[in-house]
């Protein structure tokens, strides 16, 4: 997934970054949010048993630079880390390293909304990325996608929902406000190919539903009334 791929690059290069020449510095309670203490003590409990669970098998990288280096780079560790574990580490991250983040992927965002009269902030990048993780997890396990909710609306973003007739009033824990917030991690080719992606597989159900119509489909996601019949994005 590609949203994944860039926030765990980009994730890697910023805690690096912070964290030059500590050794396994994301199992150091210290790395993190202070105010965080009983989220963090179950993260880094988590980190720590992926390590032990690889270090003692060969063919892997955290073997190779354990027996090697005594140390696991963050940019191996992330590799190892499902996108719920780089959220939790993403969230339970210092300040400093969220605000970073947040201003890595404003080039993601320029080039898809335009110019921006508000701040991309922590807590929007946040709210986010936790939805994009139910959706995912959703679509992943075969689970019912029609109708479904996040557990909790996306932060506000007015810069990009306004551009989709989204207002701070609407909900936005259905697909459609997930797959317009991927605009904030994607680049804008990989957002018209996802976009295209999803009009091609839509369009193909239409064409063997019998006892429903493609509409209420579209309804149940929250996609505009029109989204369908809109031409495909040049990529």
């Amino acid at each position: 997934m590609s949203v994944e791929h860039h926030l765990k690059s980009i994730f890697a290069y910023r805690f690096a970054e912070k964290f030059k020449n500590k050794r396994y510095a994301y199992l150091d309670i210290n790395s993190y949010d202070s105010n965080k203490i009983p989220s963090v003590g179950r993260l880094i409990s988590d980190l720590s048993r992926i390590v032990n669970f690889y270090k003692d098998k060969s063919n892997n990288p955290i073997h190779h630079y354990v027996k090697k280096y005594n140390d696991v780079p963050i940019w191996i560790m992330v590799e190892f880390l499902d996108f719920g574990k780089l959220c939790a580490m993403i969230k339970n991250s210092k300040r400093s390293i969220q605000n970073k983040i947040c201003k890595d992927l404003m080039t993601f965002i320029h080039e898809n909304v335009g110019d921006l009269n508000e701040h991309f902030t922590p807590e929007i990048m946040i709210s986010f990325i936790e939805n994009i993780h139910e959706l995912r997890n959703v679509c992943a396990h075969n689970n019912r996608l029609l109708d479904f909710r996040c557990k909790a609306d996306s932060r506000y973003f007015s810069a990009l929902h306004l551009k989709y007739n989204i207002e701070d009033k609407n909900s936005r824990r259905y697909a459609y406000s997930v797959f317009v917030s991927m605009q904030c991690f994607l680049s804008p080719t990989e957002f018209k190919i996802l976009s295209n992606s999803i009009r091609k597989r839509l369009n193909l159900l239409k064409k063997h539903l019998n006892s429903i119509d493609i509409q209420e489909i579209l309804n149940l996601l929250k996609f505009p009334n029109e989204w369908l019949t809109q031409p495909r994005l040049k990529q």
